[in-house]
């Protein structure tokens, strides 16, 4: 169950951060140019910002967890 929220959360920061970034002009043709590991590489940093927006402050200070 906390996974299933887990990754209807991720998949709405990944919904409004790609809304936002393919709404500026050019952007969609670029995309389109774009290798599958580019695409890849960009989901992998939306999550690894959510996850560490996510991640009580405490606990990145204590393991050293650097912000993505």
């Amino acid at each position: 169950m906390n996974n299933k929220v887990s990754n209807e959360s991720i998949d709405k920061v990944m919904s409004e951060y790609l809304s936002e970034e393919l709404s500026q002009p050019g952007k969609i043709d670029e995309l389109k140019q774009w290798e599958a590991s580019k695409i890849a590489e960009l989901l992998v940093k939306i999550e690894r910002e959510f996850h560490w927006a996510n991640t009580p402050w405490w606990k990145r200070w204590y393991s050293g967890i650097p912000k993505p």
